[in-house]
């Protein structure tokens, strides 16, 4: 009878002393992986803001100017407004220099390509990434609003990188803690 009182009173109250435990050690989230973060993440939570947006107008000069300041290998074109309205690729202006000869007088709307994805900051990441995969995409431009203003762009391996490095520094702190109680 001993016996099973004590057991039964271990299978109650043991896995919210346990929860508790693990609480107050400060280990709860911090064995996660990339897919947990994905799951949890929005696109605005890694995209990048830093891209540089194009204006239709811009010479061709001015567009290679930018790409040369630069690291990015896409730029999307917009308005004045600020609304998307496709984007230059490093490929795209490479393919334009070698076959013309009027370079002085192209603009980015003569080099522009159509814009084969998009999505908003407020997307879950997991979303953006089905996307990405779903038109093999390395990047998808994000817009706001209803004119789709530019805002950013998800990078795949900008993404993956900064999945990556939040991998690791959660591990790390994990790392630390545990030594921390076994010492």
């Amino acid at each position: 009878m001993i016996v099973m009182t004590s057991t039964f009173v271990v299978e109650i109250l043991g896995p919210p002393f346990v929860k508790f435990g693990v609480k107050k050690a400060g280990e709860v989230g911090l064995n996660i992986t990339e897919e947990d973060l994905i799951e949890t993440y929005t696109v605005k939570d890694v995209m990048d803001r830093r891209v540089l947006g194009i204006l239709t107008k811009q010479t061709l000069s001015e567009i290679i100017k930018v790409f040369s300041e630069t690291d990015f290998f896409y730029y999307p074109v917009i308005e004045e407004g600020g609304k998307l309205m496709s984007v230059i690729t490093i490929e795209g202006i490479r393919n334009t220099l070698a076959s013309t000869e009027v370079n002085e007088w192209l603009i980015a709307l003569d080099i522009m390509e159509p814009v084969a994805g998009k999505t908003r900051s407020d997307v879950p990441l997991a979303e953006a990434i089905e996307k990405i995969e779903q038109y093999d995409l390395d990047y998808l431009p994000v817009v706001e609003g209803d004119i789709d203003k530019f805002v950013g762009v998800l990078d795949s391996r900008s993404v993956r990188r900064a999945l990556s490095t939040e991998v690791l520094a959660r591990q790390k702190k994990s790392d630390e803690m545990h030594a921390l109680t076994t010492s």
